[in-house]
């Protein structure tokens, strides 16, 4: 089967889909269907598929309130991360104020929130996600950066529960970044002490 075909497919599965769906997430729902329909309107440059992302998008920002979850996986955290990529594609223009209300519940998430956890999907490293996103977009935003510092805090401090080999003439920082780095690339997966 031929590129195009194929293409033709996903789409054509992925429009009834994106009708259906009831998930505004970005792993599971409109905002990742919505990125797909961007590039495909891109590549076969018609206009009718990104009217239809627009339309996923409209949909997805009804679903969302104050309290909507924070999580990457099916929340706040990666649909934030969805809208930074479409504007760093320059499929959306958007204002940085359009952001205001994500960056709210994601600062609570990080400073107010139990920690469920250090995963990319449902925890920590997902908030980092986020805010790593927004950095890129505002590098000088008190807000990201001190949502950064209070994540490898954190992990920091559950760093004192992981069984982990001690790493012989690292500075505290340097161990405090490779445990963060552990923590994040195994995706939640720590072992805690018995």
């Amino acid at each position: 089967m031929e590129k195009e075909e194929e293409l033709s497919l996903i789409s054509n599965q992925l429009l009834l889909n994106g009708t259906l769906t009831k998930c505004p997430s970005l792993l599971h729902g409109k905002m990742g269907i919505s990125i797909f329909f961007f590039h495909y309107a891109r590549y076969v440059q018609d206009d009718l598929y990104s009217e239809y992302a627009m339309d996923l998008i409209r949909g997805l920002l009804e679903q969302l309130h104050a309290n909507y979850r924070a999580d990457y996986e099916k929340g706040i955290a990666g649909i934030g991360v969805g809208f930074s990529y479409l504007l760093e594609k320059r499929f959306l223009d958007l204002e940085e104020e359009a952001f205001d209300d994500f960056d709210e519940r994601m600062y609570r998430a990080v400073w107010y929130d139990p920690c469920p956890n250090f995963s990319r999907y449902e925890g920590m490293c997902g908030y980092g996600e986020y805010w790593l996103a927004r950095l890129r977009r505002n590098f000088s935003s008190k807000r990201a950066l001190d949502s950064l510092s209070q994540i490898v805090e954190r992990i920091e401090m559950a760093s004192e529960e992981l069984v982990l080999p001690r790493i012989a003439g690292l500075s505290r920082f340097k161990y405090t970044a490779s445990i963060a780095k552990t923590v994040c690339s195994c995706d939640g997966a720590w072992i805690k002490r018995g």
